[in-house]
């Protein structure tokens, strides 16, 4: 069922509830922004060596560049978290002086909401990427740069406008705000009623997931049936031949990967997380 004009441009008042403890609420939020603001910061300051500090050692390395998109994306969700989502929650004393702005059609709730979910699809999108990278530095050390040169920028325009196409409905549907504890958060009203946003969101999210588990898995089997197939050819020398190759093209990827993102983050200033063993 559509929403027409009318109901999309209705106001939606809502009702402050004032029984919450204001302190007990501030401290809920405070707890979230220890860890929402740090991240947003080390976000920043990875932002900062890829693309300035350290510009001309990742410009040329098409995984950091995939790499990027989804730090920003990561970037917006984290910051508007701590600025707007949870913030006007929790600080229920603002509530009722902040609600009204925001009874009538809002291009900010519009604008901010979609940009929102936009940015979680999109993540789901560049973990696509950035396993698909890994899979084909490993599978095709030769060529692999030139795979990626070759298609990065039609491979970067499929990557922003995918996620439209779980947020399409979003896009048409009117946002609002709603009470939440003593505050008040951010919702929407379906436009097309069976197009949920969550639906959509789990889709992507499922298809990332899947696209992962193949990368490695296809990856690992590749690599084992090469070995199997150099073994029958040339017993004396191909197992031998065949081990230098895989394990000269795996290093390779794996030492230029840990070699760029322990200087990334030693350079954020974040260097004691850092574990190579868990590192691919």
């Amino acid at each position: 069922m559509s929403t027409n004009s009318s109901n999309f441009f209705d106001s939606y008042p809502i009702e402050c509830d004032v029984s919450y403890d204001p302190l007990l609420e501030f401290l809920k939020f405070f707890l979230q922004a220890i860890y929402l603001l740090p991240g947003s910061l080390i976000i920043l300051k990875l932002l900062y060596i890829i693309l300035f500090a350290q510009r001309s050692k990742y410009k040329n390395n098409y995984f950091f560049r995939f790499y990027v998109l989804d730090l920003l994306a990561s970037f917006y969700n984290s910051f508007s978290d701590l600025i707007f989502g949870r913030f006007f929650i929790y600080i229920t004393p603002l509530c009722g002086i902040i609600a009204p702005f925001f009874y009538d059609f809002s291009i900010f709730l519009q604008i901010s909401n979609n940009l929102y979910n936009y940015c979680r699809a999109l993540k789901s999108v560049t973990q696509i990427l950035l396993t698909t990278n890994r899979m084909t530095c490993v599978m095709f050390p030769i060529f692999h740069q030139k795979i990626w040169k070759t298609s990065f920028k039609i491979v970067v325009s499929i990557t922003l406008i995918l996620p439209f196409f779980a947020i399409w409905n979003l896009i048409i549907s009117r946002n609002y705000i709603t009470e939440t504890f003593g505050g008040f958060h951010v919702n929407h009203k379906n436009a097309i009623s069976w197009a949920s946003l969550s639906k959509f969101q789990l889709a992507f999210i499922s298809v990332a997931l899947v696209f992962t588990f193949l990368n490695t898995g296809y990856a690992t089997c590749s690599i084992g049936h090469r070995t199997f197939d150099a073994i029958r050819t040339d017993p004396t020398t191909g197992k031998t031949a065949t081990v230098t190759l895989q394990a000269g093209s795996y290093c390779e990827c794996r030492a230029t990967s840990q070699s760029s993102i322990q200087s990334l983050v030693s350079g954020a200033g974040i260097s004691g997380v850092y574990n190579p063993k868990i590192i691919g």
